[in-house]
């Protein structure tokens, strides 16, 4: 019962480090983005609040947002606007 259990238990994620995982992907997805602007100017405070906004929407919901997703930009600002 117990060896049963465990794998179970690591079916669903135990004795992984998920938040790394998450921050890993999304470190992989900023570089990759902000290679893609060759050089033109932009504000890295938005990106970067947006890609942390988005490994905690991974770890909450599993699903990331695109950097230029409009209402996500949208709902990160109103958010940030909040605090």
């Amino acid at each position: 019962q117990r060896s049963a259990s465990l794998s179970i238990l690591r079916a669903f994620g135990m004795g992984k480090n998920l938040l790394a995982e998450k921050i890993q992907d999304e470190v992989g997805c900023y570089v990759k983005y902000l290679a893609s602007l060759k050089g033109k100017a932009t504000d890295i405070r938005d990106m970067t609040l947006i890609s942390t906004s988005n490994i905690i929407c991974s770890v909450l919901i599993g699903h990331r947002f695109e950097y230029e997703d409009k209402d996500f930009q949208s709902l990160v600002h109103k958010l940030g606007a909040l605090v």
